[in-house]
This record gives C-alpha cells, structure tokens and sequence, in this order.
C-alpha cells in the first residue's frame, strides 16, 4: 500500500512540473515580458487603451457581458466605434488583400455578427460599431504593420501598437457628442452606472 501512494505521488509531481515546464516554455515563444505573464489577455489590452487621451476618447473595457460574449472592450473616439476582441498568440499570415481573402465571405459574417451587438445599442443614436478590432498578444513584430486588414471593417492588430495605432486614424468620423451618446448608450445598455453627469 505504502508503494503504491508513493508512486501516485511521484507521477502527480512529475505531471505538475511538465505543466510548469510547458507554461514557461508557451509564454517564452509568444514574447511576453514578465509583467504580461500572469495578466488576462484582456487585461493585457486595456492596460494599452488607457493610453488614449480622454477625452476624446471613451473607453468601455473588460466587458464581460453575456450579450456581448466575443467582445472584450469598445473603444469610442473621433475614429468612430471600435469592437475589440483579445486574442493571446502570433497574428496570422495574412498574405493576401483583404478584399481577396478566400475566406472573405465567412469572415465577413463572423465579423457582422460580432459587432451586431454594438450595433444594436448605438442604433438608438443611429450610430453604428466602425470596425472589428482583433488585438493579438503574440512576439513582438517589428517588421510588420501595427494593423493588417482581414476583411472589410475587420482589422489584425499588434496589441503592443494599439495605442498607436488607434491614435493614427481619421478623426472626422465622430463629433463629440456622438462619442458621448455611443458611450452613453453602451455602458448602459450592459448594464453599468450611467456614467455621464446630469
């Protein structure tokens, strides 16, 4: 009896540190600094979106809805409305235009499909979501754009460029208080404190 705990314990050990073993070896390949290491993607995303100034900028993060279930953060700006999705890994090759990705007319739906959540709470201010934002956490790329478009209104986005990259888009998409009514509309619509003064 007395061998057989003792073998249960050493495979239970050894099982434990191949798991540890595995883990480093994962956040070693995807390039991230020991300050990401044990952060949630999101979190990781959100960190970088607190970098925009506010305003003009508004920021609905670490959504955790269940209307919204692919969804981690909005971002509303004079860029207009960006759905941010959180994605832990390399960005994919994307070799090809985004007008010819042979997966185009599918991605075009998932993405629709994504941001027709947002969609449905800013139609109150006839407003609606401008872009999909994937944001991968993955090795630095140097050599690469900050954002690769995949399909139309979908956007692959280095999550260490984020912040740069959002700041360098048009800024005539949104006035001012179409940024505080989508926001408006947003926060509450989720279910969170209305958090405009009255």
């Amino acid at each position: 009896m007395g061998t057989s705990i003792l073998v249960s314990l050493v495979v239970t050990l050894a099982v434990l540190v191949a798991a540890i073993i595995a883990a480093r070896r994962f956040v070693r390949s995807v390039g991230m600094s020991p300050d990401e290491r044990f952060v949630r993607p999101a979190r990781l995303t959100s960190e970088h979106l607190h970098r925009l100034p506010s305003p003009p900028w508004r920021l609905v993060l670490e959504i955790d809805h269940p209307n919204l279930p692919d969804l981690d953060q909005v971002v509303i700006g004079p860029a207009g409305i960006l759905a941010i999705s959180t994605v832990i890994g390399d960005r994919p090759a994307l070799d090809h235009p985004a007008n010819d990705n042979p997966e185009g007319a599918r991605a075009t739906a998932t993405a629709a499909i994504m941001r027709a959540p947002i969609d449905d709470l800013v139609n109150i201010a006839r407003l609606h979501c401008h872009q999909l934002v994937h944001v991968y956490w993955g090795a630095p790329e140097i050599d690469r754009p900050a954002a690769l478009p995949i399909v139309h209104a979908t956007v692959a986005v280095d999550g260490r460029r984020l912040d740069d990259w959002i700041l360098s888009l048009p800024t005539d998409v949104l006035t001012p208080s179409q940024i505080d009514l989508a926001w408006h509309a947003i926060t509450t619509g989720i279910g969170r404190p209305d958090p405009l003064p009255s």
